[in-house]
Order: C-alpha cells, then sequence, then structure tokens
C-alpha cells in the first residue's frame, strides 16, 4: 500500500513537471513569435487601416483590410518582408487573400499573432519593401465570412437581420487611425447599431462610418448592425453538382444540380444565376423531374447574362430544394485544336460570378468524347489544392474527371486548363459499329437463305377404297389369330 502510495505521488510530480515543460516552451514560442512580428517594423513606421465590411446579398459577409505602411522624409525603416494581421478567435473565414496594386500575395492563414485569442494570417511580400524618407508600401487583405448574419425581429415587430463582425483588425502594432465602413446590401436599410455611426449613402446603399484614432495594438472589439430588407436573401449550397460533357459533334452540355437551403426569413419563389455569356438550350426541373420556367437575359461585354428560374413550389424558410439547370455552349469559343489530334479546353469548374454564398460541397466532372485520352490535367489554383479530391476514371471508350471541392467561395479560382487528345475519326465510330452489325445480320441472312435446300421426298397418294380394303384384311387375320 505504501508502495503504491508512493508511485502515485511520483506519477503526479512527473506529470506537473512536464506541465510545468510544455507552458514555459508554449511561452517561449510565443514571445519569439511576438518579438520577431514586432521586430519585423520600424518605430518610425506609420500604420493606417482601412476596414471595410461588405455585407452581401446571399449571407457573406466580406471584410476587406488595406493596410498603408509610411515614413517621414528623413526617417529610415527597416526591410519590411511580411505583415500579421488578424481578429478575435471567434470571427473564422472560410477564405482569405492578399494583394497590392500590382500583383497577388502570399498568405498563411490561421497562424498565431503572438497572443492567445486571436486568429491571425500573415502576408508574406516576395520582395522586401523598403518605405524609408517618406516612402509608402499598402496592401489589401480579404476575409470572407459566412455564419455571421442572422434573422432578427424588429421593434415594429417587422423582420430585420444582425450582423456581428470584427469591428476592428487586430494587430500587433498600434496604428494611427483605422477608417471602418460597413456597407448595406442593397436597397437595405439601417436601423440600429453597437456603436455610434454616421450614415452616408453610395446609389441603393447605405455605408455606416467610424474612424478609430489610434487602434492599439491587440484590439479585441465585436461590432453588431441590425437592418432591414424585405428581400435579402439567405442561403447556403449544401451540394453542387456540375457535369461538363464534350460530345464527338462539336457541342458542350453543361448540367448543374443545386441543393440550396433557404436560411431567410421569407419564401424564395424565384432565383437568378449567372450563366457562361453565350448559353443557348437552357432549361430546368426540380427533383421530381418537373419542368420550371426559365427566363434567360442575354448579357454583352459589360452586362452578365442571368438565367432567372420561377419555382413551381416555393423555397420554405430553413427548407432545403434541389433542381437541376442544363444548357449548351458553343465549341469554339472553349475548345482550341492545337494539332491534328490534341485539343485545349479553358473552362471554369464553376462560374466564380454565379452566387454570393457559401458552397459547402462543389462536385465538377469533365466527360470527354468516346475515344479521347487526357493528356494534360489540369493545375489547381493554390487556394483550392487543400480542400480538394479528384478521382480519373478510364473505361473502353472513355475517360471521366471528376473534382470535389469544399467550403467554396466565389472569391476562389475556378478557372481551369486541360489538355486532352481526340481523333475526329471516332465520331463515326459508333455509326460505323451499328451499320456494321445491320449489314453482317443482313448478310447472315442472305447466305442461309442461299443454302441448297435437301430435295423433298415424293409423295404417292392411296386410293381411300384399297386403304378400306386393307383395313378389313387386317382386322379378319387379328380374328383368325385370336
Amino acid at each position: 500500500m505504501h508502495s503504491l502510495k508512493k508511485t502515485s505521488i511520483l506519477t503526479l510530480l512527473f506529470t506537473l513537471y512536464l506541465l510545468s515543460l510544455l507552458t514555459f516552451a508554449s511561452s517561449q514560442v510565443n514571445a519569439t513569435t511576438l518579438n520577431a512580428a514586432a521586430s519585423n517594423l520600424s518605430p518610425s513606421v506609420t500604420i493606417r487601416v482601412d476596414h471595410f465590411i461588405e455585407i452581401r446579398d446571399g449571407g457573406l459577409v466580406v471584410i476587406n483590410d488595406t493596410v498603408k505602411l509610411s515614413t517621414q522624409t528623413g526617417e529610415n525603416a527597416s526591410l519590411i518582408n511580411s505583415f500579421l494581421i488578424g481578429f478575435p478567435f471567434e470571427f473564422y473565414p472560410e477564405h482569405c487573400f492578399a494583394n497590392d496594386s500590382q500583383r497577388s500575395l502570399e498568405v498563411f492563414p490561421d497562424v498565431g499573432l503572438g497572443r492567445l485569442g486571436f486568429y491571425g494570417a500573415k502576408v508574406i511580400f516576395p520582395q522586401s519593401v523598403n518605405i524609408s524618407n517618406g516612402r509608402s508600401y499598402s496592401f489589401t487583405v480579404v476575409f470572407v465570412f459566412s455564419n455571421l448574419i442572422e434573422p432578427s425581429t424588429l421593434e415594429t415587430g417587422e423582420a430585420g437581420w444582425n450582423v456581428t463582425f470584427p469591428l476592428y483588425p487586430s494587430i500587433i502594432q498600434e496604428a494611427s487611425s483605422c477608417l471602418v465602413k460597413v456597407f448595406l446590401p442593397k436597397n437595405a436599410t439601417y436601423e440600429s447599431a453597437g456603436k455610434s455611426f454616421s450614415i452616408t449613402s453610395l446609389g441603393s446603399r447605405q455605408i455606416l462610418n467610424l474612424t478609430k484614432t489610434p487602434l492599439t495594438s491587440f484590439t479585441s472589439e465585436s461590432g453588431w448592425v441590425t437592418f432591414r430588407e424585405p428581400t435579402f436573401l439567405m442561403l447556403e449550397a449544401r451540394e453542387m453538382i456540375r457535369e461538363i460533357i464534350l460530345d464527338e459533334w462539336g457541342r458542350i452540355f453543361c448540367s448543374e444540380s443545386y441543393s440550396l437551403i433557404n436560411n431567410g426569413a421569407t419564401e424564395i419563389t424565384s432565383l437568378k444565376i449567372r450563366v457562361p455569356q453565350d448559353t443557348y438550350g437552357i432549361s430546368a426541373k426540380d427533383k421530381t423531374d418537373g419542368s420550371l420556367s426559365v427566363s434567360l437575359q442575354t448579357g454583352n461585354a459589360t452586362a452578365p447574362t442571368n438565367a432567372t428560374i420561377f419555382f413551381a413550389t416555393p423555397i420554405q424558410r430553413n427548407a432545403e430544394s434541389t433542381f437541376t439547370v442544363t444548357y449548351w455552349l458553343p465549341w469554339k469559343n472553349y475548345v482550341n485544336q492545337y494539332s491534328w489530334r490534341d485539343h485545349n479546353l479553358a473552362f471554369a469548374f464553376f462560374e466564380r460570378q454565379n452566387f454570393d454564398w457559401i458552397i459547402r460541397k462543389l462536385t465538377t466532372t469533365i466527360i470527354l468524347p468516346e475515344g479521347a485520352d487526357f493528356i494534360q490535367l489540369p493545375t489547381l489554383p493554390e487556394d483550392l489544392r487543400s480542400k480538394t479530391h479528384s478521382s480519373l476514371q478510364r473505361n473502353a471508350l472513355q475517360e471521366v474527371l471528376t473534382f470535389n471541392f469544399y467550403n467554396v467561395t466565389p472569391f476562389h479560382d475556378l478557372n481551369f486548363n486541360l489538355s486532352y487528345g481526340y481523333i475526329i475519326f471516332w465520331a463515326s465510330f459508333r455509326p460505323t459499329l451499328w451499320v456494321g452489325a445491320i449489314v453482317a445480320i443482313v448478310c447472315a441472312v442472305a447466305f442461309l437463305w442461299q443454302l441448297p435446300k435437301r430435295p423433298a421426298v415424293p409423295i404417292t397418294p392411296v386410293p381411300s377404297k384399297d386403304l378400306r380394303s386393307f383395313v378389313d384384311a387386317y382386322e379378319k387375320k387379328t380374328d383368325i389369330i385370336s
């Protein structure tokens, strides 16, 4: 008993020792990260941030943080290679990316800021930035959120919407100023907010404005706004399936199946989606194969082509609806033949302008004509590689390539290029096969018809009187034997 008690005490002491080591190591890592990040900018660098929050009709909230780094004339600053920015940890984005005035910038998402309770993103500059002696440099980091908007009931009893967001960005240095703007959806009306905003307008949009001077390091503050917009959509695509079929007759057929959840306050009677500019032969049906009415509004170089789907049964609140849209596209606009056999297909896994909501699962299938084979598969964009699963199926006559993407936003790069080989004579393969089969059957019948027939056995007719005499004689013979 004494030995057991001693062993338990030793185990407890060893566990406490390990925990202390882990705590010390964690604090050292955080301190190192913080010091490294803090030393990234010289004290002479002035930081200004524009923190713009856009609420999109569809349910997405997009935050654009434009950071401007500058110095005064005669001041020197260390070269800048990266920048850390984030917000309180309860806000987790679906996607983030960055760019400056000339190019896209590399971003490492989900990194620490050197202090617990924050989500951070690290922006990497391709070349060291020099802002000494009055120079400046600006870049923008974009964060895309879902699930920040909820239905609410206004004081008047009307239906409204409440959106919660990080009121300020969280950075590890103090910024001289932070301009906050909240862009409400088109035709929305501001009702209330957790801060005192000034209100301006831009077309049919109301904009809420606020300035924070200075913005202290590691600011962690949430904001909220309530607005009213009767036709505001709140959609979530549980799954979307797209088939791109290239047939042997030089046509492209597209089929898009939508599984949408209406998280809004009202039922949805129609939905507008964008389709490629040169779409023709469009149609739609619901999951019961019932035909749906479709109106196609053809666009031009500056205006997109839209298809409005009218539902036979409105999509109720918190209900899911499944429907399919099909259409044709001209071959010459998407396929380029650069040799007698080799072809290139330039397309999109899905039209980025097609939606303003989150797609939880996007499946895109590319089906080649019979007899074609893939030469070069699409090179996936960097922001999609970590959330993609692909498969290639081959059978005797056809190849099928399938991609599954997860948590896709309209800001992902969904364009792709692939190469495949195809000989045009394959277009006549099946007709030739059918004609050959028919010819073979006809020839077989003709051959059997021409075979020599066996000679017929001659039949000699017997008079009925002779037959009757034979029967009578046979019966007399039977009686005699008996």
